[in-house]
């Protein structure tokens, strides 16, 4: 017996690398994964879209697929700012914190900062 899976509405990637937002569109867009991706090069343009979207709930991500290791505005700071929104916005994104360093200083300082509300992979 197959169970059928209902797609997430909205999955936002963030990640300064176009080659690995393509590659992450694609997989989500052909496994039916979402119904929508949207795709922000950088922490401050995610950071940017969520301020924007605060108020219109059905705007907001339900997944967000964050890479670690960018410039100006790193997953770290974008996590940091992430904090600081309403509780609405808190409650329906969920952050998946992507790298392929295995940097044990980052991962405790991830765990130990943001631990509770984050998954790292």
């Amino acid at each position: 017996m197959q169970t059928e899976t209902k797609a997430i509405d909205l999955v936002m990637l963030v990640d300064d690398n176009d080659t690995d937002n393509f590659i992450s569109k694609r997989i989500i867009e052909i496994t039916k994964f979402a119904k929508r991706v949207e795709v922000k090069g950088s922490g401050k343009a995610a950071l940017d879209y969520l301020r924007e979207n605060q108020s219109s709930p059905e705007n907001l991500p339900s997944l967000i697929f964050l890479d670690i290791n960018m410039p100006i505005v790193d997953g770290f700071v974008f996590l940091y700012e992430f904090e600081k929104f309403n509780e609405v916005v808190r409650n329906k994104c969920k952050v998946i914190i992507l790298s392929s360093s295995d940097n044990k200083d980052w991962f405790t300082t991830a765990v130990m900062a943001f631990g509770r509300n984050f998954l790292l992979m």
